[in-house]
């Protein structure tokens, strides 16, 4: 009895030992985003509640309301304040709430609070009810799908802003949200074909070179205020929130698009410039101010009034219900620009469902022009070839006024191992006429030529920006769909390893699953977050191997050859290429494709020895190279021919019209 007692007791351990790891192949929780609509509370029609007049107390204000065709789920649910820092990272405000979002130690500097406070000084000073004034507590509990509005207050360095909604649903239950859709395994993807509202505060002023108009780096801006009995003395805020001498992110003075900002009460003020360098002087000398500073700057410091022997300069400022804005020359002495390279400032970038990747980006340099932008391979990634504006890029070829570009690249028809990759951006002349053009694509003649030997010279060399003007950006990939097999440092695959994939500002998966006895995973799109993403394998004895998502794509091109799998094409967990939502997603039509995945294999793969392409192997009946050779060629045929013919009428009239020699 007591032998028979002991083998029931090993079968029921054993069986919960198996449950527990077959449990463990699918993923336990999953991450739900969705945008809020926030409206800065210092512009009209905002409604804020917790403001007493218009200026200081409502800067850096925002009132968040849901949208009302995209709801976060009811229950237990997080704000989150998402920053356009260069990696990207959200917090909750709070160090502690943070780390239990986040399951990151709340001493650790990589948590997104303390980062976010060390690195753009964040300070976050309260989330509150829609009165404005009681303060409420993140996360919150919302019985339905509709939460009151809150407004934030928060401030930072200069620096764009947009907030969402975050719950954790657990995929063992079903979750009904509005009209019974089922809410669970969502993610993100109802924002896949949305961009969530970015909220922005303009720069309370730039520091600029006076003849190439380029914002100054590491100018030192000091902000003195005058007392009662009149006298002028530097600013001390005793809250400690506002660094005097203004200090940028980088631990200098101002960064490299000349950025600075003072948010302070009501009262008299003047400002000061230590310039970075004696080639650069303050004030400005009028006549020698470009005159195409209005293109870019407005609200010139000191004032200056006009008249007499010589132009007297205004250095008070008057501050009363609205901070002041102010943009301030150097006086330069040469027309040089500046050796510092363009800097990405602020980085707003996903994934959407239909194949293409979207770039919101901030640069240091105002109307840079988008010369180039480029697949990679491999990891570390090696350019590998130019993708044209009109056909795989839409959206801007420079920058505005302020430095933002947008941008859509196509990653749906890339090969097996090619990724996106990487922007070029180039300096321009500020001082030029046509400097507020948008670069277009030249559709004459000679430019179509110039533009196809250009791509071909890239492909085939792999160019990179190497002149001083020119800035190289690059980005992981975000895959739509990950199947594969897991690999340690050493290329060895791990079997039963646990699959976690982690937002790059977080320490807790977001979505996890375990690869089988070869090493073998997948996870749908469902479970794959839109916003930049990293993979982590843990084995049975806890070693743990992080990867980046380029290195995946690297490891399994092969894999994805032989299946015809694109990383880039959302497939639901049934291996339906989704066209819109996943399945049990509402939509506007409710479909789910059933298509065949559009993948083809066109031959063999290419000999690894004699590929100029650095192993990459071709699944997709695309013969993009092809063409632009052939193209290139009748260009310069049809050139060949118009020039010959030109000349042979010129020699036919040349010898009718020439007389013979007495």
């Amino acid at each position: 009895m007591r032998k028979l007692f002991y083998i029931l007791l090993s079968v029921i351990v054993l069986n919960s030992f198996f449950l527990t790891n077959v449990v463990a192949q699918n993923p336990q929780l999953n991450e739900r985003w969705a945008c809020l609509i926030g409206k800065r509370c210092d512009v009209v029609g905002a409604n804020c509640q917790g403001v007493g007049s218009t200026g200081y107390q409502d800067v850096h204000r925002a009132r968040l309301t849901t949208d009302p065709n995209l709801k976060p789920n009811p229950g237990t649910t997080y704000i989150l304040e998402c920053l356009g820092t260069s990696k990207g990272l959200c917090t909750t405000g709070n160090a502690a709430v943070d780390a239990e979002v986040f399951n990151t130690s709340i001493t650790d500097p990589e948590l997104p609070f303390n980062k976010a406070t060390a690195t753009i000084g964040y300070k976050f000073e309260g989330m509150y009810k829609a009165d404005g004034k009681t303060t409420e507590v993140n996360p919150i509990n919302n019985p339905t799908s509709d939460i009151e509005p809150i407004e934030w207050q928060s401030s930072s360095v200069d620096m764009a802003r947009k907030y969402m909604t975050l719950n954790f649903v657990d995929l063992t239950q079903a979750v009904t949200g509005q009209e019974n859709t089922l809410q669970l395994g969502t993610n993100d993807w109802e924002t896949a074909n949305r961009v969530c509202e970015i909220v922005r505060w303009d720069p309370y002023g730039v520091v600029f070179n006076s003849l190439t108009l380029e914002p100054v780096y590491n100018a030192l801006v000091y902000l003195d205020y005058k007392d009662t009995k009149g006298n002028w003395v530097q600013y001390e805020d005793p809250m400690g929130k506002v660094k005097n001498p203004y200090r940028s992110e980088l631990g200098v003075g101002t960064a490299d698009d000349g950025h600075f900002s003072f948010v302070v009460e009501d009262g008299t003020y003047r400002l000061r410039v230590v310039p970075p360098s004696t080639t650069l002087s303050f004030p400005y000398d009028n006549k020698r101010l470009s005159s195409n500073y209005k293109k870019i700057y407005s609200d010139i410091y000191p004032g200056m009034l006009v008249g007499g022997t010589s132009p007297t300069f205004i250095y008070e400022i008057k501050q009363s219900g609205k901070i002041q804005h102010r943009d301030i020359p150097l006086i330069s002495q040469t027309k040089t620009l500046s050796e510092r390279k363009i800097r990405e400032m602020e980085v707003f970038r996903n994934r959407l469902n239909n194949g293409k990747e979207l770039f919101k980006v901030r640069l240091s340099y105002p109307f840079a022009k988008i010369s180039g932008v480029y697949s990679t391979i491999n990891d570390p990634p090696v350019r590998y070839k130019q993708i044209p504006f009109g056909k795989g890029v839409a959206g801007d070829q420079s920058a505005d006024k302020d430095g933002w570009f947008s941008i859509e690249v196509d990653v749906s028809k890339f090969t097996a191992g090619e990724m996106f990759g990487e922007i070029d951006a180039t300096k321009v002349d500020l001082t030029s006429p046509t400097v507020v053009n948008k670069q277009k694509i030249n559709t004459n003649f000679f430019s179509l030529i110039k533009q196809q030997i250009k791509l071909l010279i890239n492909n085939k060399f792999f160019a990179q920006a190497d002149d001083t003007s020119t800035s190289t950006f690059s980005f992981d990939p975000i895959p739509s769909y990950l199947e594969g097999y897991a690999y340690d440092d050493k290329g060895v695959i791990i079997p039963n390893a646990n699959v976690g994939v982690y937002l790059t500002f977080s320490n807790r998966p977001y979505s996890q699953t375990k690869t089988d006895v070869n090493g073998h995973f997948r996870l749908s799109s469902e479970l794959l977050p839109l916003m930049p993403y990293k993979i982590r394998y843990i084995t049975a004895t806890g070693n743990v191997t992080p990867i980046t998502t380029a290195r995946f794509i690297t490891q399994n091109k092969e894999y994805f050859v032989k299946q015809k799998i694109n990383p880039f094409i959302a497939q639901n967990q049934s291996g339906q290429v989704i066209k819109g939502n996943p399945t049990g997603i509402s939509s506007s039509s409710g479909e789910v494709s059933k298509a065949p995945l559009i993948l083809t294999v066109t031959g063999n793969a290419i000999d690894k020895a004699s590929s100029k392409a650095q192993n990459i192997i071709p699944i997709f009946n695309d013969q993009t190279q092809q063409n632009r050779m052939l193209i290139v060629l009748a260009l310069l045929l049809a050139l060949i021919i118009v020039v010959g013919t030109i000349l042979t009428i010129y020699l036919i009239k040349k010898k009718q019209t020439q007389q013979p020699f007495v």
